[in-house]
């Protein structure tokens, strides 16, 4: 994991409309001037703000900064001022510090997807970015650097979450590290000018400080950094007329040349490496990228304007609100220094298995005492011990047989699978063992099947019928995320057993001697902190234990098991507004996992297929279906094979899209944390 000091990135995206709003008729006779028309007058549509800043975090490994909080003020402040931003201030959110929490961020990204389409909406956030298994995340202030997958906002849901805001007019301003992650498609181009010249009014346009592998400079002699030196003088006026007119207006081109000509230079001359990179996406209908202002040279203009048009007046007044940036200190583009020499492992160790000996007297004719007193005086308490662990299990051995023989009888196919399972369990290579199988399985596997694990402790998983699905999602499903497709038909030949439930804290304890969760309960809470490497130690031990082979299912069992013969984006339909019947996410967990069991089941008798925690499926991951297999089996060649396939959704979940049955997400196989759990599968053979 990454985590770096904060760099600046600046990503504009507006139509070239908004700069043509007509203003609010002058009054007749009265001159035009700056301080005379109201930012909230002159641009008409509504305008919104999210405006975010983090000085510290609630974990101490994570450095502090200086100027996060205080940026995002003055960002602030001048966009709800009405002769500037000219935003209300109940439509723009201010979150700072302990404020700034990955929930309350989410929410306010959120909220704005229900903002007319007419609107004009920023976006700035200021603080540390990081970067784990490939992965860019914004730093929240609750983040923890031992779970930023669910702990911190990952890039992709940044863009999920701004492709959902309805407004063509964005402009999103990024004080953190690995920023040109939110970009989708992230094309450097070189050559800036060149690329610049069809450059359009709409679509999207993001420019890094520096970039892949060059470090952020900060310069003492310049009291900031070389990048936010040369920035805040080529929007302060000094990039005007580089390669066009000195009218006044400092346009994209112009900012670009300037920062493309200056921080290179400046940062060879401090002996390092530093150019600053432009990313584009979605660009058309050509047209001209207005970015700042000079405010005398505008007084001109206007007055320039109002003699000769009504028209040009109005469009030069427009041209002024664009002018963001003339309240806010050099302190707004300060790069604060936060490299994270090392960071300590906090997670804690699975405790040592424990080794239990449960010793039985068997009674027989001669009392208890008396037998002591004869088996002490020839036998070792070794031997001792040896042989009445013989004569239990033989006795168990000759019990179990009777109650199959029975079962057998009377047809109860449950019954004989599950005392099948036991004798097997019990005596691995009993002579009759073989036949007893195929005897049993004549009747047919039961509908669900019981593994004691002991201590009274039992773990029932579900037959899943064989069928065919579609596995993924079609292009047309709302919140689809690429690596859902290309959407494939999965046979899934045989039945086989799936968990009922998550694997428990008190299945864990069972059969690993430990419990690893951080969320301790009555035992009937989902396991949690456990890595797919956990849980395949889990699995075998379980298997050795039960008789049965037990594995992790693959990631085409699961999605099958969850859809239970449904075609929808839930298990239980496309509209999530019963979500809250099903699973437990951020809306209803109050922060943690809740005993499994406790929310309505999907038709096939499963329960917690949506939210409580993450689970880990066998698969490793790829980045989409193309090539996968289409028989059900685990597809474990190729792709990520440092990514360990998750599904299912957690109880932090805040955005409800995420618990479709068709979403993924991964992580290393030794990643652990409190979102995630497991639930196992199983073959219909014992």
């Amino acid at each position: 994991m990454m985590l770096c000091r904060r760099q600046l990135a600046v990503v504009i995206s507006f139509a070239t409309a908004w700069l043509s709003a007509a203003p609010a008729p002058a009054q007749q006779g009265k001159a035009v001037g700056v301080e005379e028309v109201r930012a909230t007058d002159t641009l008409g549509a509504a305008r919104y703000a999210v405006v975010i800043g983090i000085n510290t975090y609630q974990d101490a490994t994570i450095p502090k900064l200086n100027y996060a909080e205080a940026d995002a003020r003055a960002i602030h402040q001048t966009l709800i001022d009405p002769q500037v931003g000219g935003i209300e201030p109940k439509n723009a959110v201010l979150l700072l510090g302990k404020d700034a929490t990955t929930r309350n961020i989410r929410k306010a990204l959120t909220d704005l997807r229900t903002i007319p389409k007419d609107a004009t909406v920023f976006i700035f956030f200021s603080g540390h970015g990081a970067k784990e298994a490939g992965e860019a995340f914004w730093v929240t202030t609750d983040s923890e650097l031992g779970g930023l997958g669910f702990s911190a906002i990952p890039d992709r849901e940044v863009r999920a979450l701004t492709d959902r805001i309805p407004s063509n007019r964005l402009i999103m301003l990024l004080d953190c590290c690995y920023a040109a992650a939110t970009v989708k498609e992230q094309k450097s181009i070189v050559d800036i000018a060149e690329a610049l010249k069809s450059f359009v009014g709409k679509g999207r346009v993001t420019i890094t400080a520096s970039g892949p592998g060059d470090e952020a400079i900060e310069a003492d002699d310049l009291a900031h950094g070389v990048f936010a030196h040369y920035l805040l003088e080529a929007l302060r006026g000094k990039a005007d007329g580089l390669g066009g007119p000195a009218d006044g207006i400092v346009t994209l081109p112009e900012l670009t040349a300037y920062l493309d000509r200056h921080v290179a230079d400046a940062a060879r001359q401090r002996k390092g490496i530093q150019k600053p990179n432009i990313f584009m996406e979605e660009v058309q209908e050509p047209g001209k990228f207005l970015v700042t202002i000079d405010p005398k040279r505008l007084l001109d203009l206007a007055a320039a304007a109002q003699r000769e048009s009504d028209l040009v007046r109005q469009r030069i007044e427009a041209l002024k609100k664009m002018f963001v940036d003339e309240r806010i200190d050099d302190s707004q583009y300060r790069l604060g220094k936060s490299l994270l020499e090392s960071a300590p492992d906090r997670l804690d160790k699975p405790d040592r298995e424990r080794l239990a000996i449960f010793v039985e007297l068997i009674a027989g004719a001669v009392p208890a005492n008396r037998l002591q007193a004869l088996l002490d005086s020839v036998e070792t308490p070794e031997q001792r011990a040896a042989r009445l662990e013989r004569e239990r299990m033989a006795a168990r051995v000759t019990a179990t047989l009777g109650k199959l023989e029975a079962a057998f009888e009377k047809k109860n196919g449950d019954e004989a699978f599950r005392l099948l399972g036991e004798l097997t369990s019990l005596s691995p290579s009993h002579p009759a063992l073989d036949d007893w199988r195929k005897r049993v399985e004549g009747l047919g596997p039961p509908k669900e099947l019981t593994l004691d694990l002991g201590g009274g402790v039992k773990l029932d998983l579900v037959l899943i019928p064989a069928g065919e699905f579609m596995m993924g999602s079609p292009d047309d499903e709302e919140d689809r995320d690429s690596d859902e497709g290309p959407q494939h038909r999965v046979r899934i030949s045989k039945p086989f057993y799936m968990g009922k439930y998550e694997v428990t804290q008190a299945q864990w304890q069972a059969i690993m001697g430990s419990n690893p969760s951080r969320f301790k309960g009555d035992g009937t809470l989902p396991v949690d902190s456990v890595s797919w490497e956990d849980c395949q130690a889990f699995c075998k031990k379980l298997s050795s234990r039960s008789g049965k082979e037990v594995r992790l299912p693959s990631e085409a069992e699961w999605e099958y098991a969850c859809r239970a013969g449904t075609t929808t984006r839930f298990c239980f339909g496309d509209s999530d507004s019963s979500l809250g019947s099903y699973a437990w996410y951020d809306e209803n967990s109050d922060n943690k996992t809740h005993s499994v069991g406790g929310k309505r089941a999907n038709a096939w008798g499963l329960h917690d297929m949506h939210g409580n925690v993450w689970e880990w499926c066998e698969d490793t991951h790829h980045d989409n279906y193309t090539g996968a297999p289409t028989d059900g089996r685990a597809w474990t060649t190729g792709g990520k094979q440092t990514s360990r396939v998750l599904r299912g959704g957690s109880w932090v979940i805040g955005d409800r899209w995420v618990l479709r049955s068709a979403f993924r997400s991964r992580n290393t196989p030794d990643f652990r944390n409190f979102f995630n759990g497991l639930r196992v599968a199983a073959g219909i053979s014992p």
